[in-house]
């Protein structure tokens, strides 16, 4: 089977209105400690930005468009003590109301710090929201923002409210990472995407989203299971954003690692374990090839010959899993941040043969080219194989006894975005957003010594195409057991055990099989924001 497809060559899509808020404000009221007269022309500044506001005649005050993470916050005014509060929070798409009592200066009295409070109860939120900070991810032992998800109360086992998957959208700093392909399938046909290989499912491309980013590079995660506006009206199940840090004040860094010695398989040995008649499936697999080699004749021989397979064969649950991740960042200058975070993972599983690495490098750089002007730019890559040339394989109990005869794949995904943010006034600002995403998956065998056989662990190498005249004939044959089938006429039942009641063991001879699949999105994205009164 070659299958090569191009999905959605560009997928462009203009929005005029916000599909998701990445940022949050700030709004509070500054007034005199002792009178509690507002304090006209106060100065409330997010320390290390140049994000601020000045309060009105009633003492009021709003900063929009403020990236989410902690600040601390210095409000001052003439007459007055110099107060800091410090780590107030700021989430996406969200008020934090901070209200500032000022004392009348006095001579020799110091500046005033408090320390920040997070409430118990939003009193802004309007919708079923629940939000995940890069504190909750420091306290949990995850590896990626899926398994962050797992501590959403709307989440369960990775579906958003009981929809299904594909009924939930996933944005990084305005991208929809959604995959439009398997939304599409699935929509309209129900059920799980794969592919049908030798009469079994496929799953390579089991996930919903198109790209993953370290959990190191995440300052905060937004689930929101209520209602959706009319841009994600496919939403129904949820909408997933995720919002990246941003490098300020003093460069620094942190890494961490991760090594787990073996994964072992908690349930019955797949090859030994116990079956319901007193047997094992090794028993069964033995008792088969001997009772071919008792026959004697060529035709049993020839396929007691494809009895292969023997105890220890593969690797089964006792490979170390690896992870490491590393991350810095910081001001370069003034007005130049950057963050980066780079994520290696490296697992066994738990079952035979089984191998998934991958590789996550996520970068954001931001600049304020004038006080009302900033420029963000993010990139990252997700890779499990396609763009560093590892291949990754997967578990299939049919072919437990010729692991050989699944076929590898790799997966990558790439993005690129740039948006400019300009502020028209203290209460106005708009953003232009210009964003790429591309995904390819590719499936198939290798043939590393070129022998025009599929062996143990031939991982190295480009994928066999079947798309010549001379790899049809170098790997395809009707009688050679140790090379290709093609699947019609079917012609694979002379290398097959007959025992398993659910289906045929394959002993050798894999289907050919090839397959290449790229979705790629361009977006442009333009948002108008402005604050109408103090509260809207």
């Amino acid at each position: 089977m070659n299958h090569k497809i191009l999905l959605l060559p560009f997928l462009i899509i203009f929005i005029t209105s916000t599909i998701y808020t990445q940022t949050g404000k700030i709004s509070g009221r500054v007034y005199n400690e002792a009178t509690n007269e507002p304090i006209p022309g106060a100065n409330v500044i997010l320390e290390g930005t140049r994000l601020g506001a000045a309060a009105d005649m009633r003492g009021n005050y709003v900063i929009l468009n403020i990236p989410p993470g902690k600040y601390d916050v210095v409000i001052s005014a003439v007459g007055f003590v110099k107060t800091t509060i410090r780590n107030v929070i700021v989430s996406a798409d969200k008020t934090t109301f901070l209200d500032v009592a000022l004392k009348e200066e006095v001579i020799g009295l110091p500046e005033v710090v408090v320390q920040a409070e997070r409430p118990l109860i939003d009193i802004s939120q309007t919708s079923s929201r629940a939000t995940i900070t890069s504190d909750d991810i420091s306290a949990l032992p995850i590896a990626n923002f899926q398994e962050a998800l797992k501590v959403s109360p709307s989440n369960y086992s990775g579906y958003i409210r009981g929809g299904r998957r594909y009924e939930t959208k996933y944005i990084i700093e305005g991208i929809d990472i959604s995959d439009k392909y398997y939304e599409a399938f699935s929509g309209n046909y129900g059920g799980n995407l794969y592919t049908t290989y030798h009469g079994l499912s496929l799953t390579f491309r089991e996930n919903v989203n198109l790209a993953d980013v370290g959990v190191g590079a995440i300052e905060e995660i937004n689930v929101n299971s209520g209602a959706s506006s009319a841009e994600l009206s496919q939403a129904t199940g949820g909408v997933v954003s995720i919002t990246l840090k941003e490098g300020r004040g003093k460069i620094s860094g942190k890494a961490y690692f991760r090594y787990a010695s073996r994964l072992p398989h908690k349930g019955p040995d797949l090859y030994f374990g116990q079956l319901p008649d007193g047997s094992t499936a090794a028993d069964k697999y033995f008792g088969e090839k001997r009772a071919l080699e008792a026959k004697g004749d060529p035709a049993s021989l020839a396929k007691a010959r494809l009895y292969s397979w023997t105890p220890g064969k593969y690797w089964y649950g006792n490979k170390p899993t690896i992870e490491l991740e590393t991350s810095l960042g910081g001001s370069l200058f003034k007005d130049l941040g950057f963050f980066t975070d780079i994520r290696f993972y490296e697992t066994h599983g738990r079952f035979p043969n089984e191998f998934n690495r991958q590789l996550n490098i996520t970068g954001k750089l931001t600049y304020n080219l004038t006080p009302s002007i900033k420029l963000t730019g993010i990139g990252f890559i997700n890779d499990q194989g396609f763009y560093f040339g590892w291949k990754n394989r997967v578990f299939n109990e049919n072919y437990k006894f010729f692991l050989e005869g699944v076929p590898k794949y790799t997966k990558g995904s790439f993005a690129i975005s740039g948006k400019l943010t300009h502020a028209l006034s203290s209460k106005t600002f708009y953003e232009i957003q210009v964003s790429l995403l591309t995904s390819p998956t590719e499936a198939g065998f290798v043939d590393s010594n070129g022998d025009g056989k599929v062996e143990l662990n031939e991982d190295k190498g480009e994928f066999i195409k079947f798309s010549t005249p001379e790899e049809i004939r170098k790997y395809i044959s009707k009688t050679d057991k140790t090379k290709f089938f093609t699947t019609t006429p079917r012609n694979e039942s002379e290398s097959e055990a007959s025992f398993p009641s659910s289906g045929p063991y394959p002993l050798a001879r894999p289907g050919a099989y090839y397959e290449y699949q790229r979705l790629t999105q361009v977006n442009v994205k333009g948002d108008v924001k402005s604050q109408i009164t103090n509260n809207h």
